[in-house]
Parts: structure tokens; C-alpha cells; sequence
């Protein structure tokens, strides 16, 4: 799937890029089991909602799925409404690294920090990233990503993999 960033250059690896609400904070703690297992359940239900459709269904399948796809949307919205959001960001994720830009200060190289990150609409809840951040520019963080257990770390590469391969699909379509 994805590989490795261990030689400083983030453009070889694959990476997601996107805008999506993106905040951090500084810790010192150890990534826990309960964070694991919210990443965990987080990727696993953002690659469910992103599967594409079938368009083979049939016509009533097609038109509950299409009710269903409403209600989540209108959830959504309701949860995303009662949660303090942080701000949008632009970033890009890697199996690895993740990096962001924003104008307001950022952390410090060599810093340990959580990277929260709402990586789909349509599910408000967070992936948790802890990591070490590797370079700072004026508007641009790097972090070097904690290793995570297999699990999610293999739900990551997928997540980073399936929207690589859609970009690609979809520039080729244009």
C-alpha cells in the first residue's frame, strides 16, 4: 500500500489530501488503548461510508439506500451542529506523516502532539494521531506519525490508498 516516509520526502509517498476540520494539542502521553480502538472504529466506519454503490441494485434497494443516504446526511448535520468544530484546514495525510498549514501559531519541532482530524462529513468523530512534529515552516507543521497498532495503521493505508486511487480515476475522467 502506502510506503514509508523515512527519507524526508513526503511527495513520494501516497498521501490524501483534502480540507477538513484539523486541530492539535501538546502532549506527553502515550497513545492509549481507548484511542486505538476510537481510530480504529473511526476508519473502519469513514471506509464504509465511502464505498461506492452498486448500481446493479435493484430500483427498490436503490431508493432506500437513497432515504438512508438522506437521514445520515441530516444526522450528520444535527451532530455536527451540537460539536465545537475546530477550523478547516488544508492537509495531507500520509501512511506516516501528516502535514497541515494555518496562519495561526504552531507547535514547536520536536514537539509530541495529538492530531485530531474529522476525515469525513458525514461521520463527526475525530482520528486521533499522536506524533512528534519534524518541521515547522512560517505556515506549514510536518508531524511524523506514532507507530499505531496494525490494525489501524492498515485501515489507514487503505483509507490513504482508496482516495488515491479515486483522484486518479476521476482526473483521468475529466
Amino acid at each position: 500500500m502506502s510506503e514509508p516516509a523515512d527519507n524526508n520526502d513526503f511527495g513520494i509517498a501516497l498521501t490524501y489530501s483534502a480540507r477538513a476540520p484539523l486541530t492539535w494539542n501538546a502532549t506527553e502521553l502515550p497513545v492509549t488503548a481507548a484511542i486505538d480502538s476510537k481510530n480504529e472504529q473511526s476508519l473502519r466506519t469513514i471506509l464504509n461510508l465511502s464505498e461506492h454503490h452498486n448500481n446493479d441494485v435493484g430500483e427498490e434497494f436503490a431508493a432506500l439506500e437513497r432515504k438512508v443516504d438522506i437521514t445520515l446526511e441530516m444526522v450528520a448535520s444535527l451532530l455536527r451542529a451540537s460539536i465545537d468544530m475546530p477550523s478547516e484546514k488544508e492537509f495531507q495525510l500520509g501512511a506516516h506523516e501528516i502535514r497541515w498549514q494555518q496562519t495561526s501559531a504552531l507547535p514547536s519541532p520536536g514537539e509530541k502532539l495529538n492530531v485530531i482530524i474529522y476525515l469525513h462529513e458525514l461521520y463527526p468523530m475525530p482520528l486521533t494521531l499522536a506524533g512528534q512534529v519534524r518541521a515547522v515552516t512560517q505556515q506549514e507543521c510536518v508531524v511524523q506519525l506514532a507507530t499505531q497498532t496494525p490494525d489501524v495503521q492498515q485501515l489507514l493505508e487503505k483509507f490513504i490508498f482508496l482516495h488515491h486511487r479515486r483522484s486518479i480515476a476521476h482526473a483521468k475522467q475529466l
